[in-house]
């Protein structure tokens, strides 16, 4: 609805798609770089909405679905989407009971041998063993196709290791399909390292369209002479706290096992309410700074963890990443400041 919303709100906005006024003033400037940035990722914003509803709201779409297509049964519903249990089921007891063994290590390893032999081009990238021990019991292996968009195909196990069918993702009804590949592209997972950047760029572009369409609507009532310095300033907390608490959270949990998501929200509330009584001039470079220091507590937390291991590849980028972020978060906060003295000066 908000991207929808905007677009509609902005009637020129393919005529005006090369349009920057730099020397039009900050608010000209940060209209701009709004509309820019909502008109060049248009297709991303729109892509990731639709493939996010279309994941968190599949059992209601299949709730509302079941008595139009399915005679108003559910379990039809879930069975085009997900499989029939009951068939599962009845071709899970087919392959016979499984060998009585107190862990099921043996047969998971025959099983990814038997899997790995019959299809070498399809890595696998997760197990689910259900119902272990019993007449029901199911393993599925969960394999990637690198020429298929989805983000994985189930192929079924029997009790000795052998493959007994798939769910269908791969080549199924177009629906299920297009469920399946709803994952990869909400999160960037196909075409490697440059897909997975650009994702970030135009990320990071729409957090900034998300931020400055409150900031443009707030200085246009200050220019119509309602302006809202307790709301620019709870806002500016918001925005600018989001992040600080989520590093928050994240290091007390490293060093001493806090719960981050009641830090989050808790703390989320009460500096934005605080900062009601902070001026703006204050928070503009106050609250850039604060993010920058709590930002670097994290890769500081994660090394007083766990110590060398710490250092590993993925380890090293990501903390090598935070530290960047906090870099320039500093550095912007100081350029603020040292704006600020010079306005004051003159």
């Amino acid at each position: 609805a908000l991207i929808v919303g905007g677009a509609l709100a902005l009637p020129r906005m393919f005529r005006d798609a090369f349009t920057f006024r730099i020397d039009g003033g900050p608010r000209l400037s940060r209209v701009d770089t709004h509309n820019r940035i909502a008109v060049w990722g248009l297709p991303f914003h729109f892509i990731v909405a639709v493939s996010g509803a279309l994941m968190g709201l599949a059992l209601v779409i299949m709730a509302i679905a079941a008595p139009v297509r399915f005679g108003g049964d559910s379990l039809k519903a879930m069975a085009a989407l997900y499989g029939d249990p009951q068939a599962i089921v009845a071709q899970a007891k087919k392959a016979g009971p499984p060998p009585a063994t107190a862990t099921p290590e043996p047969r998971l390893v025959t099983a990814l041998r038997n899997f790995e032999r019959a299809h070498p081009d399809k890595p696998t990238v997760y197990l689910t063993l259900s119902r272990f021990g019993t007449p029901n019991e199911q393993l599925i292996i969960g394999a990637g196709h690198p020429d298929k968009l989805i983000y994985t195909e189930g192929y079924r196990v029997d009790s000795a290791g052998g493959l007994m069918g798939k769910d269908g993702y791969s080549d199924g009804e177009v629906g299920r399909q297009v469920y399946a590949s709803m994952f990869r592209l909400h999160a960037g997972a196909f075409g490697g390292m440059p897909v997975k950047l650009v994702y970030v760029l135009l990320g990071l572009g729409l957090s900034l369209l998300c931020t400055t369409g409150v900031d443009i609507w707030l200085a246009k009532s200050a220019e119509k002479g309602r302006p809202y310095p307790r709301i620019q300033s709870a806002w500016t907390a918001f925005v600018w706290g989001t992040p600080a608490l989520v590093a928050l959270g994240c290091t007390l949990s490293l060093l001493g096992g806090v719960p981050p998501v009641p830090v989050f929200w808790i703390g989320l509330l009460l500096v934005s309410l605080a900062a009601v009584w902070v001026r703006q001039r204050l928070l503009h470079w106050l609250a850039p700074l604060l993010t920058a220091a709590l930002v670097l507590t994290v890769p500081v937390a994660h090394l007083a963890k766990h110590g060398a291991a710490a250092s590993s590849p993925i380890g090293f980028a990501v903390n090598l990443g935070l530290a960047v972020t906090a870099a320039v978060l500093l550095a912007l906060a100081l350029r603020n400041l040292r704006k600020q003295r010079r306005q004051a000066a003159a």
